[in-house]
């Protein structure tokens, strides 16, 4: 069975949109008030449950069932406050609740990540088409993402151009303060046919410019258009976690027959916490002009590995330092000279495949707003699931028109690189 609703939906969605009165305007503005913390005696009232507690929650239902007369700090206060107090504030589901209520409002909304639907998106389809014809248009859309900030922006166009005015806002101490505001004109501005819109330029803020000493660049990129909900699960459940930064597991083709050039302390790094629970214990050290080399027990080392790729010791062994006397494998964590470039794309599964062998061929687009692109490249991925939850990668196959420069990718050093860079500051643990 194929799945392929990327593209069916946003033709659905760009279909209703036509059906929309011409006048229907561009998406509500922001209203930006401050809200501040509840007394002392109000939380404790709620967290005794008596009358004022109860008071409180019915005031909270009917501002709930009121949503278009709030605004932003309102559904922050209500949301995130809340999430705090429940330990919850870094949480999907928070996030899901507080993109929701802001499309109830009646705001154009996306998580910063583009894991969830816009809401409220026909104004921003809306003002991709005034730009495209040249009229005049505005529009608002709010991108909060999962440490209480959020971004604010407005867009002007005319004649094709397009002025952004960005603003952040941070939650804290009770209330949602405002950080910064800049206004610039967007140098780059693209509204792909699968319906991701990127927009950037440079602007100047006063924090900004006492940090970096120059104007601060931005390369937004915001999914407009709907994603079937199972692409999006499975690139959480299987894609997403790996991604392209510090690892080539999505970066090279290789599969069960020819593991080809997979680094397996690349994928060790990146499947240890899944593995285990817990993050890695091998890590670089404090110094980065010391290097560590860990010897790290075979049955720990294989237990990561062999959990998430079909392959025997006697493979993976060869693929690696092992050492037989020492029944351990020989490992030099990435150093500060490894580590790449911070900018690098993050994957999509835009549709999948369910094989009759049991397996699932996911079909991944690297989505990177550094280059304005939902599709530096496009690569197959073939997941083998188990019925107890577990499920091991089977091949990865990069899609025509197949070379890609993974500029941002910085491989490990070699033996002898690390020798000649550490020399007599290398320690062993």
């Amino acid at each position: 069975m194929r799945k392929d609703a990327g593209k069916k939906a946003f033709i659905l969605l760009v279909a209703a949109v036509v059906l929309i009165v011409a006048g229907c305007g561009s998406g509500k503005p922001f209203s930006y008030a401050v809200v501040t913390e509840s007394t002392e005696e109000e939380q404790a009232d709620e967290e005794r449950g008596d009358e004022g507690g109860a008071k409180e929650s019915r005031d909270r239902e009917n501002r709930e069932g009121q949503r278009g007369e709030e605004d932003i700090a309102d559904i922050y206060y209500d949301i995130y406050g809340e999430a705090i107090r429940a330990d919850t504030a870094d949480s999907p589901e928070m996030m899901r609740k507080f993109i929701e209520e802001l499309g109830r409002a009646g705001y154009t909304a996306v998580d910063c990540g583009n894991q969830m639907n816009m809401v409220n998106p026909e104004a921003m389809i809306q003002f991709c088409q005034a730009v495209e014809d040249g009229r005049p248009e505005e529009a608002a859309v709010a991108v909060p993402d999962y440490k209480g900030g959020i971004l604010l922006y407005e867009l002007k166009t005319e004649k094709g151009e397009v002025e952004v005015a960005r603003e952040y806002a941070q939650y804290g101490n009770g209330k949602l303060e405002k950080k910064s505001r800049a206004v610039y004109r967007a140098e780059e501005w693209r509204y792909t046919e699968d319906g991701y819109l990127f927009f950037g330029g440079s602007f100047y803020t006063a924090e900004s410019y006492v940090l970096v000493m120059d104007d601060e660049p931005e390369h937004a990129a915001l999914r407009v258009a709907p994603l079937d909900e199972a692409c999006r699960e499975l690139n959480r459940k299987y894609i997403l976690p790996v991604g392209y930064r510090q690892n080539n597991l999505f970066l090279t083709d290789w599969s069960e027959e020819d593991f080809a050039d997979v680094c397996f302390y690349d994928a060790f790094d990146v499947l240890y916490e899944r593995a285990n629970g817990f993050a890695s214990p091998y890590g670089m050290d404090r110094n980065p002009n010391m290097g560590v080399v860990y010897h790290i027990p075979e049955q720990e080392f294989e237990n990561v590995i062999m959990r998430y790729f079909r392959m025997n010791e006697e493979e993976l062994r060869l693929r690696t330092a092992y050492l037989p006397e020492e029944k351990a494998y020989e490992y030099r964590p990435r150093g500060f000279y490894e580590l790449g470039y911070s900018d690098f794309p993050y994957p999509e599964v835009v549709s999948y495949e369910e094989k009759k062998d049991g397996t699932i061929e996911l079909t991944v687009n690297a989505v990177f707003p550094y280059e304005y692109t939902d599709k530096a490249y496009s690569h197959k991925v073939i997941i083998r699931p188990f019925a107890d939850g577990r499920f091991q990668y089977v091949s990865n196959q990069i899609q025509p028109p197949g070379y890609y420069d993974i500029w941002w990718y910085s491989e490990r050093l070699t033996k002898k690189g690390w020798e000649e860079l550490y020399g007599e500051g290398e320690i062993r643990r």
